[in-house]
């Protein structure tokens, strides 16, 4: 013989007793009774619902009196209904009428009139997600103010809900960037981004709204800040970043060579100084300008015979007195002193004789011999 399976339960039997049976049966039997048997709780209480209920039926009631029946599916637990000591009165009519109070069959239904649910009729937190329609809920159905922060969805990022376009619309979700700022665009939409120039109002940045070094920044955007937005004399020097200012910003100078320099002394702007051919900067006195160098301009012995060109000094240039014997190229000219004091040159020499030795002359030397 072999093994079979009951009809409503799907336990296994076996018709001898020599018929084998395995673990696995066993098992599917334990588990069919476990999951299509109902328990049965009775008790004063309660128990709260949890897996290890799913199925039950509880009772609640420990005597005679009449107590509520109800039903766990494994997370909540649902009343049928109280019932009497009694017994249940009988049902009248058809399976479609009756009059029973406190018990009636499965299918005893009543039919129900138009408006006849109310809200004294549905439990409160009765009305779910699953017992309400796509749609069901209008702007009508939803009280003014109870719509809380928490009700609305989560979305990601930094972000405000708003109509975009000038056109009716829905409202759409914007994210915003760090450092950006809600502004309407040039094509007439809102949008998060860095202001420009049509969002600041003309002479609206003064000197006390800007950060110092804020000229040049990554936080002002390209071309955001023109000649209309600044007002007077608002970029100072505390504005104006390091070497942010370029040549091509500096102001044109008039015609001609010049500089920015200031001239005098005292505290006081740069000024423009000119230059005409031949001229060079220096400080005479007290001033700073363009000039010919005179001699308080250059310090005593610097310059030398290579500075100097060919035939630069004339006769006209020397001092009386100014060119010695040491200064003369003896090779190229021929000079005579008297005996005794001729530092260099030739010597006349005198005697009353003749010289002692040709070593006590140099050629080119004159000997005068007389008679005392």
């Amino acid at each position: 013989m072999a093994a079979s399976q009951t009809t409503r339960l799907s336990i296994y039997t076996w018709s001898a007793g020599t018929d084998t049976f395995t673990r696995d049966q066993m098992t599917t039997s334990h588990s069919n009774l476990e999951t299509k048997v109902a328990g049965y709780n009775q008790a004063g209480s309660r128990p709260s619902a949890a897996a290890a209920y799913s199925g039950f039926f509880h009772y609640s009631s420990t005597d005679s009196t009449a107590g509520a029946l109800s039903y766990c599916n494994g997370n909540s637990w649902f009343t049928i209904g109280a019932l009497s000591a009694g017994t249940p009165t009988p049902l009248d009519g058809s399976a479609a009428a009756g009059s029973a109070v406190d018990g009636s069959r499965s299918d005893h239904k009543h039919a129900i009139g138009t408006d006849a649910i109310g809200a004294a009729q549905i439990a409160a937190t009765a009305v779910g997600t699953s017992e309400l329609a796509t749609d069901a809920v209008t702007t009508v159905k939803i009280l003014n103010n109870n719509v809380t922060v928490e009700k609305m969805q989560q979305v990601a990022g930094h972000a405000i809900l708003a109509r975009v376009g000038s056109s009716t619309a829905n409202l759409t979700q914007i994210t915003a960037d760090t450092n950006e700022v809600l502004r309407r665009s040039g094509s007439g939409n809102l949008e998060f981004g860095t202001l420009v120039t049509a969002n600041i109002g003309a002479n609206q940045i003064t000197n006390t709204l800007m950060a110092d070094d804020a000229i040049g920044t990554a936080e002002i955007a390209a071309n955001a800040i023109g000649v209309s937005e600044l007002a007077t004399d608002a970029v100072t020097t505390v504005k104006i970043d390091d070497d942010a200012v370029t040549l091509a910003k500096l102001a044109h100078t008039s015609a001609g060579y010049a500089i920015l320099a200031k001239g005098d002394t005292g505290a006081g702007a740069l000024a423009e100084i000119t230059a005409s051919d031949g001229d060079v900067l220096r400080r005479i006195g007290s001033g700073l300008g363009f000039g010919k160098i005179t001699s308080a301009n250059i310090t005593d012995g610097t310059i030398a015979g290579i500075d100097m060109a060919n035939d630069a000094i004339t006769a006209a240039k020397l001092a009386t007195n100014s060119v010695g014997d040491d200064a003369l190229a003896l090779g190229a000219i021929s000079v005579y002193g008297k005996d005794g004091s001729a530092p260099a040159g030739h010597v006349i020499y005198k005697g009353t004789g003749a010289p002692a030795s040709a070593s006590d002359y140099a050629e080119g030397d004159i000997w005068l011999e007389y008679t005392s």
